[in-house]
């Protein structure tokens, strides 16, 4: 019976954490994902609330939250995405994606050979930390003052990236599994990943569309259906070699532009009813906030290696340095995304497919010559240095955007005064 009251206890201040902390950036303008990081590891490894028993249960379940976290947030933030914003930023959001990674790896390799790692290793945890974590970066750019190009940009760098990382991640374990180095199947895994993605969830949201359109008794249930349909897409493209992730973005932006796409199909036109993206809200408030508190309690402080700790801090300036050189390198193509420039600077915190990824090589057997927890270590402090750097840089963005947006009421009440006195004049 204790058990059960825990879990009920812990359940509820999971959902009224989400809650406070929504309320909390609202508030200050500050990202409430470090304070439930912080928190994690207030019940997790600081203090061991939940039990060593159930931190061993949850970090062994890791690869499923992940993906279930996943496909929930990528799927709203797929329904909150304009269909012809992506289009129009899918070729520039592309290009700016790789050279963010490849820059990001090359940095992280190159920091870590320094310190003496393997060559193929740092590579590999360069895949490892390369990519930006869409769980994180979709809800933030969603409460963030930032204009619909910026948020379609990053969110589907996010989405995009998560996918490089896992693909080339897996290819470098094997590589240096095998010591035959394939760039070829690299590049060919990458390409079928995306296209198969796309091409389900186009389908899949098409053949959904005309469901809840057509069939009345589907309108009944259309949320929870919805999201059976969300998880068969996700397990389809899985099962065929494509990115489930990405399948539940385009899902996502299908059924949330349904009346755009119908009538440029030639269809009847159907919009999906307002109580699916808002369920959807209220589904997501309670799994980011999860993801967090996650992420703190399945951290590993045994055993903690003070080297490692030198070299995130290290590795986190890569990072950044990296992000900065891409983001001059777009903004001298995208004049339009200038004035969110920090926000697109900031939007680079790591997350749940990083602390997965830091595992792999444990879960294939990869372990002669590395060391394993040594990455481990490292992921999650660069996942957190990496979120606190991204809370203080949202934070200044976001307090700058207010103090602009003060002084364009002043402006106006100013304007409007002299145009009175003029008028008084004449």
């Amino acid at each position: 019976m204790n058990d059960v009251i825990v879990l009920f206890l812990f359940l509820a201040g999971i959902v009224l954490a989400g809650f406070l902390g929504t309320l909390f950036f609202k508030r200050t303008k500050f990202s409430d994902f470090i304070l439930l990081m912080l928190l994690g590891l207030f019940i997790g490894p600081v203090f061991n609330l939940l039990g060593t028993d159930a931190v061993v249960f949850l970090r062994s379940i890791t690869p499923f939250f992940a993906a279930f976290a996943l496909a929930i947030l990528l799927f709203e933030g797929g329904l909150r995405l304009n269909f012809y914003h992506v289009l129009k930023e899918l070729p520039r959001t592309a290009l700016f994606t790789l050279l963010v990674f490849v820059v990001s790896v090359v940095l992280i390799a190159t920091i870590l050979l320094l310190f003496g790692w393997n060559f193929l290793v740092a590579l590999m945890v360069g895949a490892i930390l390369g990519g930006t974590s869409s769980a994180i970066i979709v809800p933030m750019i969603q409460k963030a003052s930032v204009s619909e190009e910026t948020k379609t940009l990053l969110t589907l760098e996010s989405s995009i990236t998560d996918a490089l990382c896992v693909i080339v991640t897996i290819a470098l374990a094997q590589i240096i599994l095998s010591q035959n180095i394939q760039f070829q199947v690299v590049l060919q895994g990458l390409v079928m990943a995306f296209s198969i993605a796309a091409v389900i969830g186009a389908i899949v949201g098409l053949f959904w569309i005309k469901l809840l359109r057509d069939e009345s008794e589907t309108k009944k249930y259309q949320y929870i259906l919805s999201l059976a349909m969300l998880f068969l897409v996700y397990a389809i493209t899985e099962y065929v070699g494509g990115n489930g992730a990405f399948s539940a973005l385009v899902f996502g932006l299908v059924l949330g532009n349904a009346k755009e796409i119908t009538k440029m199909l030639r269809m009847r036109s159907y919009a999906v009813a307002l109580g699916i993206t808002q369920f959807q809200s209220e589904i997501s408030l309670f799994v980011r906030t999860f993801f967090f508190v996650y992420l703190g309690i399945i951290f590993v402080l045994t055993g903690f290696d003070w080297m490692i700790l030198v070299i995130a801090v290290f590795v986190t300036f890569g990072i950044l340095f990296a992000r900065m050189l891409s983001v001059q390198a777009l903004l001298r193509y995208a004049k339009n995304l200038v004035k969110d420039q920090k926000a697109i600077f900031s939007a680079m915190p790591r997350g749940l497919a990083a602390a997965v990824l830091a595992t792999y090589p444990l879960t294939i057997g990869l372990t002669r010559g590395i060391n394993v927890e040594q990455i481990v270590q490292l992921s999650f402090l660069v996942i957190l240095f990496s979120n606190v750097a991204a809370s203080l840089g949202i934070f200044h963005f976001e307090k700058e955007a207010k103090r602009l947006e003060e002084q364009k009421k002043v402006d106006k009440k100013i304007r409007a005064y002299s145009k009175r006195m003029d008028e008084m004049k004449i």
